[in-house]
């Protein structure tokens, strides 16, 4: 299943990103939009997303939920999923229509990084729980065969769009 969500993600490189919803209002939970879009049945209303937000579906995305992430170029952390919300949604839109050049998933820990072609870097940190309680998933992977969840007690989930 890891050799599939790699081949998933480094489907990744050379798309670029043309949304991120995020910030004020969900938390430190963030979605970010890569490659086509795909219009929707029926366009979502809310006022807050761009017309394209609204219109479109993403061929990809990852949706971070859970795990803690950080926004950063070279060594300068630009902003975290603790920032306050003010601080997280500009910087985070800065990735927008940039290019995908380098997925990394670490198979150990599953932690996530995605460096842009403009330096800047979104690196998802997994949170690991040692009981058998259930806890939100870390970040989830959308691509157009399915998804991948990688959750925080038992790995990766894929679920098949059939």
């Amino acid at each position: 299943m890891l050799t599939s969500m790699t081949g998933v993600l480094e489907q990744l490189v050379g798309k670029t990103c043309w949304s991120v919803i995020g910030g004020k209002g969900v938390g430190s939970q963030v979605n970010i939009c890569f490659g086509g879009k795909i219009a929707r049945k029926i366009a979502l209303k809310n006022p807050s997303l761009t017309s394209d937000e609204r219109e479109f579906e993403s061929e990809y995305s990852v949706f971070v939920e859970e795990a803690p992430w950080r926004l950063r170029r070279g060594s300068s952390v630009i902003c975290t999923s603790v920032s306050p919300p003010v601080q997280r949604a500009s910087p985070l839109r800065s990735i927008c229509n940039k290019k995908v050049v380098k997925v990394h998933l670490d198979l150990f820990s599953f932690d996530l990084s995605i460096s842009f072609d403009d330096g800047l870097f979104l690196e998802i940190f997994c949170i690991w729980k040692d009981s058998d309680d259930q806890i939100a998933d870390n970040y989830t992977v959308y691509s157009p065969s399915g998804h991948f969840s990688i959750n925080g007690n038992s790995g990766c989930d894929f679920e098949s769009k059939r």
